[in-house]
């Protein structure tokens, strides 16, 4: 039996976290075993949690503690070791970087996974620049093959000096047997929230960060509350709670406080978004975004801002506007209230059945399997030219 030791920079909840999550479980199923090196971290969370659940071994290097390295280092050898891992995937730069070194001590074929597709510098720190640069030219001689998540983020990893020869598009794949929960499980999360079973919502789901542009979804949202008081909004993700004081003080500003329901991160986004009438992305950057998938595939009408891969993975199923536009997002939103429910509920079907099709965790785990298997067969110094 082959095993894929896959390497990332964290554990944290994020789009990379999740489809390597999706990833290990379904090839649990097929002929690959795997295990998982987290740079960064402690053991805890819910993505170590749900990787624990699965039977995947998870080493925390946590190289936040540079005393404890020389001993981490010891114990990380003797993890690969036990592993003898046949493909090496790497997540996400960090990951990337660290992982071309495991390959090469060890002599493991290595994958490497982009994934971010705006590396604009007002969005991006100068130290992640620099690695992107090194990486790019690494990118030469190093990896055998390299899987950008996104059609976006190959073209921004090609401009960037990349190895487009080497490059291969795998978007994420979507499991819809863990998108539709129990009805029960979200009748009761509605009641402890107090929300009425036929209460509108719009829901968005991401962490709070430049990218996801909050505040264009908060603007967006204080234009159609003129127009449907009655509406709710459902934020979810790491930072998006009362405690954040930027957050806190734009929804002040646009008196969205009384409307805004803040949930922070939880491990149950399904059980949430059963919750949603109509799911939102207002962000100015994206790869291949997981939650507009995860939202389609729940049967969710998506409005969406035109980054990365989401007009491509929407298609004509939703609504798509320009990014940094809240009048747009706005009057998009409103069009999808204004439907009669029927209607409404169509488009979510839509939705569901372009994923189900399209994007499936089988069809893209396959792919995985096929770049690996090819990777194994092929002799080292074919691989490397």
């Amino acid at each position: 039996m082959r095993s894929v030791l896959h390497v990332i920079t964290g554990l944290g909840v994020g789009g990379a976290e999740m489809m390597l999550v999706k990833l290990v479980s379904e090839l649990a199923r097929r002929k690959y075993t795997s295990c998982v090196i987290s740079l960064k971290g402690k053991p805890g969370g819910p993505i170590y949690q749900k990787l624990h659940e699965l039977g995947i071994p998870v080493f925390c290097l946590d190289v936040t503690r540079p005393f404890s390295l020389p001993l981490r280092l010891y114990q990380l050898i003797n993890f690969i070791r036990r592993s003898q891992p046949t493909v090496l995937q790497s997540w996400m730069y960090h990951g990337d970087f660290v992982g071309s070194f495991i390959g090469l001590i060890f002599r493991i074929p290595v994958i490497w996974n982009l994934r971010q597709s705006n590396l604009a510098k007002s969005h991006t720190k100068q130290t992640t620049l620099m690695l992107i640069s090194v990486l790019a030219r690494m990118s030469r001689r190093w990896p055998r093959r390299i899987i950008c998540g996104s059609h976006a983020a190959k073209r921004v990893h090609v401009a960037k000096g990349y190895d487009e020869k080497k490059m291969v598009v795998i978007p994420n794949g979507f499991d819809l047997r863990q998108l539709n929960p129990p009805e029960d499980k979200i009748i009761s999360l509605k009641r402890k929230l107090c929300l009425e079973k036929d209460t509108m919502v719009i829901g968005i789901v991401g962490r709070f960060d430049p990218q996801k542009d909050y505040l264009n979804f908060i603007k967006a949202s204080s234009i159609v509350f003129q127009r449907f008081p009655q509406v709710k909004l459902v934020m979810c993700g790491t930072g998006i709670s009362a405690e954040n004081k930027i957050l806190y003080e734009w929804l002040k500003q646009f008196d969205l406080l009384e409307k805004a329901i803040l949930l922070g991160e939880r491990n149950d986004i399904p059980v949430v978004m059963g919750m949603f009438t109509i799911l939102v992305s207002s962000s100015l950057g994206e790869g291949f975004p997981n939650v507009i998938g995860e939202g389609m595939a729940a049967g969710l009408p998506c409005v969406v801002t035109n980054v990365g891969d989401s007009a491509y993975l929407v298609d004509d199923t939703g609504k798509v506007v320009p990014p940094k536009d809240p009048e747009s997002l706005a009057e998009a939103i409103i069009e999808m209230i204004a439907l009669p429910k029927e209607l409404l509920e169509k488009k979510g079907l839509a939705g569901q059945k372009r994923i189900r099709e399209c994007f499936s965790i089988s069809a893209v785990t396959k792919k995985y399997l096929d770049l690996y298997d090819e990777l194994v067969q092929i002799p080292r110094k074919k691989q490397l030219g």
